[in-house]
């Protein structure tokens, strides 16, 4: 008896185990909330306006239905084409219009297995509707953002790099997806970065920011400092390399230089503060485009910093070296800005160098 109880229990198990599972598909709308901050970003207009790809809108920035007259060049021609809305009907077309789009994301959402929250779906539907759906099919930016549950600043980078002259909408799109707020005014530490020691506050445009704080450009060994690090606060160490700082390229290649870096951040305040940096006041005789390091050392509470490919010459149309680097190895206390050791290595060439005990390599048994 219990050889037949086992052998119809297991042949339930296999019996479910064939029945196919399916995926609930996502069935989201758009909040009221998401309507509200949509109108105003998109404005009211009463009479239809013509955008390109010889297609004009009206109300709220949906296709006008009426028939629109063209000449032979497909120009359009104004005197005949000035249909109007009221905004009754403007809202209804902008429902509907909202609805398809509802659709699209859900469907999006559903084929890239995302359980997607309110806030968030709603972002995505107003971002569709000033931007257009193209960036859910493909490998775009914003797609692999999304997918890989990207945070507010890889948002906001991947919303910059759209140049589509729409960033402060975007922004707002943002805030909406990331943080669930529903308001058409842009967060002010959204523009904003925290530097110095007092805790001063800087504006940065593009990619410049006020006074000494700077980004890293073509960076190598960025760690985060665990010693230092706790909770929403993470210390970050970088070598800055610093080729094309700022988007662009001097004017003299003796105006490059290299920096090494650490930076803290406060995830809650979304604030980045610039703490130590070396190098700017060396030079380009300290500049180093490629490799390099900057590493913490918890025994010393030290920075320890190796500028890889310094003093060497390049052929600027190869980018090959045309003599050996004169790298530098330094050795800084916690905050420090000049190094405890210096030492310079002339004519030789190494990728990385970094500080290891003789004591721990050499004293562990070979088997």
């Amino acid at each position: 008896m219990k050889k037949r109880f086992a052998c119809a229990l297991l042949a339930l198990v296999l019996l479910v185990s064939l029945v196919p599972v399916t995926t609930m598909a996502a069935d989201q709308k758009i909040s009221e909330a998401a309507i509200t901050v949509l109108k105003q970003l998109t404005t009211f207009k009463k009479e239809c306006y013509y955008v390109a790809g010889s297609e004009y809108r009206v109300g709220y920035g949906t296709v006008c239905q009426e028939k629109h007259h063209f000449d032979s060049y497909g120009v359009p021609k104004v005197s005949e084409n000035k249909h109007t809305i009221t905004e009754k009907k403007a809202d209804a077309a902008l429902r509907t219009y909202l609805a398809e789009l509802d659709k699209k994301v859900n469907s999006f959402a559903s084929d890239n297995k995302l359980s997607l929250t309110q806030s968030q779906h709603d972002a995505l539907v107003v971002f569709s509707h000033g931007y257009g759906t193209s960036w859910m099919s493909g490998t775009g930016a914003l797609k692999t953002a999304i997918v890989s549950k990207a945070g507010v600043n890889e948002m906001l980078n991947v919303m910059k790099s759209l140049n589509d002259k729409q960033y402060n909408r975007h922004q707002v799109e943002v805030n909406m997806y990331c943080n669930g707020k529903y308001s058409n005014t842009i967060p002010s530490n959204f523009a904003k970065v925290t530097y110095d020691a007092n805790g001063g506050k800087i504006k940065c445009s593009g990619s410049k920011c006020e006074g000494e704080f700077d980004w890293t450009w073509t960076q190598h060994t960025a760690f985060k400092i665990d010693e230092k690090s706790k909770g929403d606060i993470i210390y970050v160490s970088a070598f800055d390399n610093g080729d094309a700082r700022g988007m662009e390229q001097p004017p003299l290649p003796e105006m490059k230089y290299s920096r090494s870096v650490v930076y803290k951040i406060d995830q809650k305040k979304m604030t980045v503060e610039q703490i130590w940096a070396y190098g700017k006041e060396r030079g380009h005789d300290w500049y180093s485009p490629v490799t390099s390091l900057t590493e913490y050392q918890a025994d010393k509470n030290s920075i320890f910093v190796y500028s890889a490919t310094a003093g060497a010459s390049f052929d600027m149309a190869s980018g090959a070296f045309t003599s050996a680097p004169n790298p530098y190895i330094e050795e800084f206390k916690w905050g420090a800005k000049e190094p405890s050791v210096e030492i310079q290595l002339k004519n030789c060439t190494g990728y990385q160098a970094w500080p290891f005990s003789v004591e721990k390599a050499l004293s562990q048994e070979v088997k």
